[in-house]
C-alpha cells in the first residue's frame, strides 16, 4: 500500500470499541497516526489539543451526537475547516442529509468496508490539500480588482458587479495581456465544456477598459437578436355580430310593411294578401345579401 510521506493524523470518534480498534488498527496501517475518543465531549478535547488533519466521526455517541460535534467544530474559528467523515448506522437519506448539512464532508454507512474507508479519507485529504489560498489583489490601471472580498473600484470608486461580471473582469484582469476565447470564457466563467450559449462568441482582449464591442463580422448572440414583428389576432366580437343581425331584420321587416302598404294602394289587393307576399320577398333578398 502507498504510505504517507510525512504520516497525517486522523482521529476517530467512536464509542464501539471493537469498531474503533479495528479502524484504528487499519488506518496505522495505511500510514496515518491516528487518536481514538469515545464520546462527543473527548472528541472536541482531542480536537483541540491535536489538531488532525481529518476526523472520523460516529453519528450516534455518548454525550453529544455526532451532529453536535460536527456543528461545534465547524464553529470552531481555530480549526473548522477539518475534513469530517460520518460514520453512520442509519442509511435513511434524511440522516444523510442531516449530516452532509451541518458540516459533513462525507457519509459512510455502516457496515463498510476498510478499503472504502482508506480510499474515501484519502480523497478528502487531496481536496483539502487542493483548497485555493486566498489570491492577492489585482490592479489593473485604474481598476483594482479584491478576489477575497470579489469587490472592485475604479479610480477609488467602488463598482458594483453581478457574480458573473465579476467572475469574467477577474479572469481578463489575472492575464490582461492575453487574448481570451470564447471556449476558454465559457470553461472559466460559465463552467461550461461545449452547445450553445449567450456568452458573447467573439475573442475578448484581457485589457481592461477596451472596448466590448464585437469585432468580428459574424455577430455574436448578445447582438444579433432582433424583435420579430407583433401580430395580434383579436376574435369577432359577438355581440356586435348580434347588433348587425338585429338591425338588418329590423331593416327588412320596416321595409315589408311600406311595400304591403303600397302595393295596397297602387293595386287595390287587401292588406292580408299583399303582406305575406311582400314578406316572403324581403325574406329572399336578405338571404341572397346574406351569401353575398
Amino acid at each position: 500500500m502507498e504510505r504517507q510521506a510525512t504520516a497525517r493524523t486522523v482521529v476517530v470518534v467512536e464509542d464501539e470499541e471493537p469498531i474503533a480498534a479495528a479502524v484504528a488498527a487499519r488506518l496505522r496501517s495505511e500510514g496515518f497516526a491516528v487518536e481514538v475518543a469515545g464520546d462527543g465531549p473527548a472528541a472536541l478535547d482531542l480536537r483541540r489539543r491535536v489538531r488532525p488533519d481529518l476526523v472520523v466521526l460516529d453519528l450516534l455517541l455518548p454525550g453529544l451526537d455526532g451532529l453536535e460535534v460536527c456543528r461545534r467544530l465547524r464553529a470552531d474559528p481555530a480549526g473548522g475547516d477539518v475534513p469530517v467523515l460520518m460514520l453512520t448506522a442509519r442509511d435513511d437519506e434524511t440522516d444523510l442529509l442531516v449530516g452532509l448539512g451541518v458540516g459533513a464532508d462525507d457519509y459512510l454507512t455502516k457496515p463498510f468496508s476498510p478499503r472504502e474507508l482508506v480510499a474515501r479519507i484519502r480523497a478528502l485529504l487531496r481536496r483539502a490539500d487542493r483548497a485555493p489560498t486566498v489570491a492577492p489583489a489585482l490592479v489593473v490601471g485604474g481598476v483594482e480588482l479584491d478576489p477575497a472580498a470579489r469587490r472592485v473600484r475604479r479610480d477609488g470608486a467602488e463598482v458594483h458587479l453581478t457574480a458573473t461580471e465579476f467572475d469574467l473582469l477577474h479572469v481578463l484582469a489575472a492575464r490582461p495581456d492575453v487574448v481570451h476565447t470564447r471556449e476558454e470564457l465559457l470553461r472559466k466563467v460559465w463552467g461550461q465544456t461545449g452547445g450553445t450559449s449567450r456568452a458573447p462568441s467573439t475573442p475578448t482582449s484581457g485589457r481592461c477598459g477596451a472596448s466590448s464591442a464585437p469585432t468580428s463580422s459574424a455577430p455574436s448572440t448578445a447582438w444579433a437578436t432582433r424583435r420579430a414583428p407583433v401580430v395580434t389576432w383579436r376574435p369577432l366580437d359577438p355581440l356586435g355580430s348580434i347588433k348587425v343581425k338585429f338591425g338588418v331584420v329590423i331593416v327588412g321587416a320596416v321595409a315589408a310593411a311600406i311595400g304591403a302598404l303600397v302595393v295596397t294602394a297602387r293595386l287595390d289587393v287587401p292588406l292580408v294578401v299583399s303582406a305575406p307576399a311582400v314578406a316572403a320577398v324581403a325574406l329572399g333578398s336578405c338571404r341572397s345579401w346574406r351569401r353575398a
